[in-house]
This record gives structure tokens, sequence and C-alpha cells, in this order.
């Protein structure tokens, strides 16, 4: 590529001619180039580095889609334990990668390794434009795609707001919904700032509580919703005079 290091795969490739008269005219072509040359600037080179196991003996699935959140789960039948990462295709174009690391109980009865093979992926703003998303879920590096895709889904930024939060600021994201009993709370917290998250039962019941102290990145909280609340939860966090709440119902 002009102005990198970069060679594409496939090269280099031999080639051997001889000259036997006057070369064919060129093709016609429906878009011939401008008269004046044209300077393109490439994009920086971007790597994927993956460390997937060798071999395509995966197993998984797409468990569903919404306007906050892409889940289900994946993992390599020859390795059990190995995380594998995956990547999001939105009409058929890659829009994201994660990691398939989240513990999850019901993977783990079902001998699925060490039960951490479950993802959890917001979908980017690109997304939330008001058209049809066809998504499907492919092991990075492969053409094996998990079983239960393409799911389609239409969203818009509205539907995005009143799926997560009172207060568009605060970036916060509560998942899987439904949930079988542990919950990962993602959230930004500002650099030197205090976040109060909170649960509590339908009843209004503070069952769970914790102070985060911000550094100015995202930052994950792994919580398991205790044996004696069913139905539902409700999680809140607060920086300041802001706000978040999310709903989750539980399945167990």
């Amino acid at each position: 590529m002009v102005g990198t290091n970069y060679f594409l795969p496939g090269g280099p490739k031999n080639l051997t001619c001889a000259n036997t008269g006057t070369p064919p005219p060129n093709p016609p072509v429906e878009n011939p180039p401008p008269t004046d040359p044209v300077v393109v600037t490439p994009p920086p080179a971007q790597t994927v580095t993956t460390t997937n196991p060798p071999g395509t003996n995966y197993g998984g699935n797409l468990d569903g889609v919404r306007c906050d959140n892409i889940w289900g789960w994946v993992f390599h039948k020859d390795y059990p334990n190995a995380p594998i990462t995956v990547e999001f295709l939105a009409n058929n174009v890659v829009v994201g990668t994660v990691t398939a690391a989240h513990f999850r109980q019901d993977l783990k009865n079902a001998k699925k390794g060490n039960g951490e093979h479950g993802f959890n992926f917001l979908p980017p703003n690109s997304l939330l434009n008001g058209q049809n998303q066809s998504i499907k879920v492919r092991v990075v590096g492969t053409n094996y795609f998990l079983p239960g895709g393409p799911k389609n889904m239409t969203c818009t930024n509205s539907a995005r707001l009143s799926a997560e939060t009172v207060d568009e600021s605060l970036a916060v994201m509560v998942y899987p919904n439904p949930s079988a009993g542990r919950l990962h709370i993602r959230l930004f917290v500002p650099e030197k700032q205090v976040a109060t998250l909170r649960m509590t039962d339908l009843s209004g019941r503070l069952v769970w509580q914790q102070a985060v102290t911000g550094d100015g990145n995202y930052r994950e909280e792994v919580v398991d919703v205790p044996e004696a609340v069913v139905q539902a939860v409700v999680v809140s966090a607060q920086v300041g005079n802001r706000k978040a709440v999310k709903k989750v119902l539980l399945n167990r």
C-alpha cells in the first residue's frame, strides 16, 4: 500500500511472459479514470489480533439482539476453557469485536468448559439510525458464524436512551437482561469522582450497594443478585446529581 510497509497477503506471485505482438487494447470500463491525477492518502493500518485456538470445532449461539445489547456465547470444543474473540456484522459490515469471557452458570452446568464463554456487546451509535440491521456474529479469523443468527433489529437513539438510562450524560449499561442472577454493570466514571451503585428489590429494599471511584475510563462491576430476590431488581448509578436507573428481570 502506497506510503506504508503493508504488503497485500497472497504475494509475491511470479509471472513469465513473451512478447507475441501488439498487446490488445484496454477493455472498456464503466467509470474511466479522471483526467487529473488524484492523490489518495491511505488510512492508518489496522491490525486485528486474536488468540483464538486453531481448528474450527466451535459451538455457541447468538442468543438475542436489542438496541442496548447483543448477547450470546461461543467456545471451542477442543479447547473448552479458551476465551474466543468474535466480531459483529450488521448488514454484512463488521462493526465491532469482543472476547467472549463472561461467566454464565448455565454454560458451566452444560459442561461448556469453565463457563466463561458469554459475551455482551453494546451496538455502536452508527446502528441507531432507524434502519433494519441484520446482525450476525463470527469467530474472528474463521468463516464460523454463530447459530441463532442472523437476527434483525431496528433502533434509534431514543430507543437506546429509553432502554438504558434516565440521564443521557451518565453512560451506564446493565446486562444481561433478563438475567439468571449475575449482573454486569458497565459505566463511565469521571476521574476522581465517586459513583454510588445500588440494587433494590421491587419493594424498594436495598440488597446491594457499592461506591466506585472513577479513573476517567469505563469500568465493569460483576454482581450476584441474592437468591432471596425474585422477579426483578432495580439497579441505579449516581454521580453527583446525575442518576441512571435500569430495571432487570430475573429468570432463574
